[in-house]
């Protein structure tokens, strides 16, 4: 999994993967303290994350594994939503 945080969402009218109600955000990978690479992709919000929200990617064939996007075109998913990071008792992020 990865670290990333919503910059944006983007909106199809008409989508191949066939996903009903599905909700596309724009993503850049993250650090531990949810500072941007600016290492930007289109993400499928599975949990409903909002523009600034630190969030754990999952990437590649593994995303296929829900029962929203088994046998789509999908390459990466918002499996969760970060509420703090503790790195050895020091908290690096807190939503």
């Amino acid at each position: 999994m990865t670290l990333g945080r919503i910059v944006g969402t983007v909106v199809c009218s008409r989508s191949a993967a066939e996903i009903p109600g599905a909700v596309w955000r724009l993503a850049e990978t993250c650090d531990h303290n949810g500072e941007g690479s600016d290492d930007v992709m289109i993400v499928l919000d599975l949990v409903g994350a909002e523009k600034g929200d630190v969030v754990l990617l999952c990437r590649g064939s593994s995303v296929r594994w829900t029962d929203r996007t088994a046998d789509k075109p999908v390459d990466a998913v918002i499996v969760g939503l970060v509420d703090i990071i503790d790195e050895g008792g020091i908290v690096t992020y807190r939503r």
